[in-house]
């Protein structure tokens, strides 16, 4: 489970409470979809280091080592990304 810190003594008094099994409603459903896909991407991830560490190679890419002959992919290499070679990543800067 994701690790969730909080300040007991925060302006001289307690913070709100930020562990799930607190929340309620839409934020419990919320925080349980974004732990399941935080496991699924984690086990993504490290299928792609094992192989990595056994064939050699990278698991975060530039999008034009998956593309070369797309121009597009040149543009603009700061912003997105490939990750274990199956999902491409791009930030909202």
């Amino acid at each position: 489970m994701a690790r969730f810190h909080q300040n007991q003594t925060w302006k001289g008094g307690d913070s709100d409470r930020t562990e799930p099994f607190t929340l309620t409603g839409q934020n419990l459903i919320d925080a349980r979809t974004a732990m399941i896909d935080r496991y699924a991407y984690l086990r993504l991830v490290y299928t792609c280091m094992f192989q990595i560490y056994n064939d050699g190679g990278s698991c975060f890419d530039p999008l034009f080592y998956h593309y070369p002959e797309d121009e597009q992919t040149y543009d603009d290499i700061e912003s997105s990304f490939m990750v274990a070679n199956s999902v491409k990543v791009s930030p909202i800067l």
